[in-house]
């Protein structure tokens, strides 16, 4: 297996764009499976850059309807013809932010790719093959991130709490073990990942993407004090994570601290095999 991380809030190098959004490339021995889109067209000028073709992809799967992670749906659509795009069923519902002044801010998806001829609507669980399980559904709320507080979601009583049904995690199975990809983790990186153990009967090797601790570098009290909680409850077990993208810097410098050997940071223009 191998993935290619095309955008990322960091980069590897000038070379690479980087932006606050997350997209793979991953290389499978079946497939090639693009997991997010970033907020534009910059995943695919790092894909470019990277020697790597679009239209060659034949899956593509959207964690969550939010435009940092499907705001490049578009782009990818007019490079490539012919891959079916995986969403959970309520990934075009309008989604919106509040911002620190209280304003509320757009965060969802171009409605007007909602019926889009090759987007196929997921609701629990679907194993497409040996290779590839889509999930959704995670609503044990163990570790719920407290920065979910401030995104919502449009319902008939107009802009209410978001509860994440949207998101849809990837496993993918390569030589009986697992790689389990997570575009940001709003239901929980620990739920998530207790979720997947139970689909599969086995933890998972790996785990790949942001796990929304959004810890920046001088974070406050409660926040690291949830990081910590996330930690422990990652600890047991062997399973290695590669992450960045909503963890936050001092979220990622928490977990490698806590399960030293076990945590690596993505960044655009990486490329990576997460069972070697």
């Amino acid at each position: 297996m191998r993935v290619h991380v095309l955008i990322e809030n960091t980069a590897i190098s000038p070379d690479y764009a980087s932006e606050h959004g997350l997209s793979l490339l991953i290389e499978t021995r079946k497939h090639r499976i693009l997991f997010d889109f970033g907020q534009g067209e910059q995943f695919a000028m790092n894909a470019h850059t990277m020697g790597l073709d679009l239209s060659e992809v034949d899956i593509a799967v959207l964690s969550h309807g939010h435009y940092d992670h499907g705001g490049g749906i578009a782009a990818f659509l007019e490079r490539n013809h012919h891959a079916p795009l995986y969403v959970q069923k309520e990934a075009f519902v309008p989604h919106a932010a509040l911002r620190e002044n209280g304003e509320q801010a757009d965060a969802g998806l171009d409605a007007a790719l909602a019926n889009h001829p090759r987007i196929r609507r997921v609701t629990g669980c679907l194993r497409l093959d040996e290779e590839i399980t889509l999930f959704s559904g995670v609503i044990t709320r163990r570790l719920w991130p407290p920065d979910n507080a401030r995104i919502l979601k449009q319902s008939v009583e107009g802009f209410v709490p978001d509860d994440f049904a949207h998101e849809l995690h990837l496993i993918i199975s390569e030589d009986k073990q697992d790689v389990l990809f997570t575009g940001c983790a709003h239901s929980g990186i620990a739920d998530i990942l207790s979720a997947a153990a139970a689909l599969r009967a086995r933890e998972p090797a790996a785990a790949v993407g942001g796990f929304h601790l959004v810890i920046g570098e001088n974070a406050n009290t409660d926040a690291m004090a949830f990081g910590k909680q996330v930690a422990l409850a990652l600890t047991p077990g062997n399973t290695r994570y590669f992450t960045g993208h909503c963890t936050g810097e001092g979220g990622i410098t928490l977990l490698q601290e806590m399960l030293p050997g076990r945590v690596k940071r993505i960044a655009s223009g990486l490329q990576f095999d997460p069972l070697a």
